[in-house]
């Protein structure tokens, strides 16, 4: 016969048992030390002492889902941090900002620009909103449609002094449409010529000289082309290059 010492094993029942005695013991000190505690019987449950807070689900409505640019939106929030304020964007434009109301809700009364008119009924973009203090986000689908309302919502265009003549030749290119403040480049082919700033009705004029880099090449139509670098719009003119 053998002797020896054998651990008996412990029965499931005796390690509930043993583990609800220690988080008694823990309730009990907590209680003791006045720190706060919070266990549910299957959901909420925080560590003693470290506060917790909801998750709130923001969302985002709009008056209206479409539209030109120069279009009125009114944008509608909820589930925002309350006194918090909420920046408004179109894509990437900042289009407005509200400050949040003690129900967590706000609206503001925005307008649809016309930077991204280049692509006006062939996309859609994000309207959205992000909160500065909950860094909170929520967005809604708008489409762009052709046939914008603003001095600079149509299509970009551009027009010359001068039509024809050998390099050297001294020209002033007109624009139109273009978003105001927006540097404005103006290439003849490939080269650079020069470049101009759209003023609030975004519109530009550029006296520039036809470069000799296509001489070799004249006669020839050449196409004189400008480029807003916020907006994208781009706008070219036939310019004859002679010998």
């Amino acid at each position: 016969m053998a002797y020896g010492y054998q651990r008996q094993r412990e029965r499931p029942s005796d390690r509930i048992a043993k583990y609800v005695a220690i988080l008694g013991g823990v309730l009990a000190i907590c209680a003791g030390l006045g720190i706060p505690t919070q266990l549910g019987a299957f959901g909420d449950f925080r560590l003693p002492g470290l506060p917790g807070r909801a998750v709130t689900t923001v969302s985002l409505s709009l008056s209206q889902g479409q539209g030109p640019s120069g279009t009125k939106v009114t944008v509608t929030g909820t589930g925002f941090a309350a006194g918090e304020v909420v920046d408004i964007r179109f894509s990437t434009e900042k289009i407005g900002e509200a400050r949040v109301g003690d129900d967590d809700t706000f609206t503001a009364n925005v307008t649809i620009p016309g930077t991204f008119d280049a692509f006006a009924g062939s996309q859609t973009f994000d309207i959205s909103a992000v909160g500065r203090d909950s860094v909170q986000h929520a967005s809604q689908p708008f489409k762009l449609l052709i046939g914008g309302g603003g001095p600079n919502s149509g299509p970009a265009a551009i027009s010359l002094s001068k039509g024809t003549g050998p390099s050297g030749t001294q020209i002033t290119v007109s624009g139109q449409n273009f978003t105001p403040g927006e540097e404005v480049k103006v290439r003849f082919s490939t080269t650079e010529m020069g470049r101009a700033v759209a003023d609030s009705q975004g519109r530009f004029t550029l006296n520039v000289r036809i470069p000799g880099n296509l001489d070799a090449f004249a006669p020839r139509q050449v196409s004189i082309v400008a480029t807003g670098l916020q907006s994208v719009k781009s706008a070219d003119a036939s310019f004859a290059l002679t010998k």
